[in-house]
């Protein structure tokens, strides 16, 4: 991976300074984005792979999402998923898909044409299906083309009747 990493212990203060609220606050912000992102990881590892240059997928999608997704300020802090990203790059995004709950786990979902000179027939699809409630995703990398326009995907079934985000 050619990134640098430094480690040490930390050295134990036998009087340490009280941390500040600002500080409190920023760590615990890390610790709600580190926490969120965990289910996201094998989508991000693919969908951040291009911004990756001289840190992980994981480090670049963390930063989009502590930046851009994170609302409220601790303790209360909130994620507005319209801004979580699970992939970032030069390929256009899907033009106005619909997604549809066919059957008790089962999304469909469909596309139009884009017709968008960045973007090739053989372009391949990704999906996750985010439960907040779980904590859990599901989804899939790849295997479905753009050009198809339509995908149907059955969800783990603990996800039935639950708020999801895709």
């Amino acid at each position: 991976m050619d990134i640098p990493y430094v480690r040490s212990a930390a050295e134990k203060k036998e009087n340490p300074k009280p941390r500040s609220e600002a500080q409190i606050a920023n760590e615990q912000k890390m610790k709600f984005v580190n926490t969120l992102l965990m289910p996201f990881h094998p989508y991000v590892e693919v969908g951040f792979k291009i911004l990756a240059v001289r840190k992980t997928a994981i480090s670049a999608a963390y930063s989009h999402t502590y930046h851009k997704a994170i609302t409220g300020t601790y303790p209360d802090l909130d994620v507005d998923f319209s801004k979580v990203l699970i992939s970032k790059g030069k390929l256009p995004n899907l033009k106005s898909p619909k997604i549809e709950l066919i059957e008790g786990n089962q999304l469909k979902i469909t596309w139009e044409d884009d017709n968008n000179r960045l973007s090739v027939f053989d372009d391949q699809l990704m999906l996750m299906v985010y439960c907040p409630e779980l904590h859990k995703s599901d989804g899939f990398i790849g295997g479905i083309k753009r050009a198809v326009k339509t995908a149907v995907f059955s969800f783990d079934p603990r996800m039935v009747g639950k708020a999801l985000e895709v």
